[in-house]
């Protein structure tokens, strides 16, 4: 058996010394497929299209929706006038989520009462739009807690929270696709090369 791996080695060797071509697909082809697989997949989900239906129309309203539309994660790019236009947008693929406002939304919140605001993700892709779930509780819980603090400095009292959970990722930070695939093609790669 090792005098048979001996001469395919040798037999691969003196074929690899006369086709230098060869050695160049060998070592440059992963290389090239690492930086393809790393940078042209892309599984980030940043500037997702939104349309607002706005019931409420009011100053309130507009701070919510600005409090969304004020990170990367948000574009707004359509305002809708009717419910009929919802199941629309959504079905052609013109939105990846809709944001419906009650007409109490600023009525509600002057009169500190709990308002529901609705959202409506396109669930096809449910990796995505667990993703986007994600975004919208985290805008949301960042626009109450301008609320709040609001509130308390009206009342002259200051905010306090008991416990701040403050979340940070190690070796990616942003959570960029390119920056945990690359590593894990290369450690694939040394699984595969070890079995």
């Amino acid at each position: 058996m090792l005098k048979r791996t001996i001469a395919i080695s040798r037999k691969e060797l003196r074929q690899l010394k006369r086709d230098t071509r060869l050695l160049f697909v060998i070592f440059f082809f992963p290389v090239f497929l690492l930086v393809i697989f790393g940078y042209a997949i892309n599984f980030d989900v940043k500037h997702t299209t939104l349309a607002v239906l706005d019931k409420d129309k009011s100053a309130e309203s507009r701070n919510f929706i600005n409090s969304l539309i004020q990170s990367e994660y948000f574009d707004l790019h359509y305002s809708l006038d009717e419910e009929g236009q919802i199941d629309q947008y959504l079905d052609e693929k013109k939105v990846q989520c809709v944001v419906v406002i009650p007409v109490v939304f600023s009525k509600s919140l002057l009169s500190n009462q709990t308002v529901d605001v609705q959202f409506l993700i396109d669930g096809i892709d449910g990796n995505t739009a667990a993703i986007l779930q994600n975004y919208v509780i985290a805008a949301t819980a960042s626009y109450n807690k301008k609320l709040i603090a609001k509130a308390m400095a009206y009342s002259g009292r200051k905010i306090y929270l008991p416990v701040s959970l403050e979340t940070r990722f190690w070796f990616n930070p942003d959570l960029e696709t390119r920056r945990f695939l690359i590593p894990g093609l290369i450690k694939c790669c040394e699984l595969f090369g070890e079995s």
